[in-house]
């Protein structure tokens, strides 16, 4: 599937985000939230590269 505008459009996201996340880091209150998410998004990370080689019942290995 094509998409208009690529790869620029992609670079615009990417530079919008990075101003989002620049602007929480301002704001105190939002500088908590978004490191707070931060690590969960690590700990959620670490968990499932710890877990990558476990099989569940009823749940085919790839």
């Amino acid at each position: 599937m094509r998409m208009w505008g690529f790869p620029w459009l992609s670079w615009l996201c990417l530079v919008l985000l990075a101003a989002v996340i620049a602007l929480a880091m301002i704001d105190e209150a939002a500088r908590i939230q978004l490191l707070l998410t931060l690590g969960l998004t690590a700990v959620l990370l670490l968990v499932a590269r710890a877990t990558r080689g476990v099989a569940r019942p009823g749940v085919p290995r790839e």
